[in-house]
């Protein structure tokens, strides 16, 4: 189940990150790209979220077996922060700097919110490496 719902986030943060959100941004006018994208992150957030919830319980039961799947449990952890911080704290903030006045403070944030992704995604691409089931 661990990796199950390890590779589905996986998948779902590459597909999102890489394909969705770049393409949308090298094919439309930034400020529709940054509207579509507006309209898609809710989801986006919601189902990593889900995912990387099955993970970390499925990961309890193997917690105790190696010190490998402590880290492997940590780095779950750690992308689940990650996604619910870019979801609860910085989008909103984000939503609200989009204004002409504020492009400074949405720049920042949005560096922010990336940093955080980009981690999320590497520390959801490890995860599955460190874990021992036997």
């Amino acid at each position: 189940m661990f990796r199950w719902a390890v590779g589905i986030a996986a998948g779902v943060s590459l597909f999102f990150t890489f394909g969705v959100a770049l393409r949308l941004f090298k094919i439309l006018p930034h400020s529709v790209a940054g509207s579509i994208n507006v309209q898609l992150f809710p989801g986006y957030y919601v189902f990593l979220t889900a995912s990387l919830l099955i993970a970390l319980f499925a990961s309890l039961p193997l917690f105790k077996m190696q010190t490998l799947n402590k880290i492997a449990t940590f780095l779950v952890l750690t992308a689940l922060i990650c996604v619910l911080v870019n979801a609860h704290i910085l989008g909103p903030k984000i939503m609200e700097a989009m204004k002409p006045a504020t492009m400074d403070t949405f720049r920042r944030l949005h560096g922010i919110s990336m940093g955080l992704n980009m981690l999320s995604i590497l520390t959801i691409l490890a995860a599955p490496l460190c874990l021992r089931e036997k």
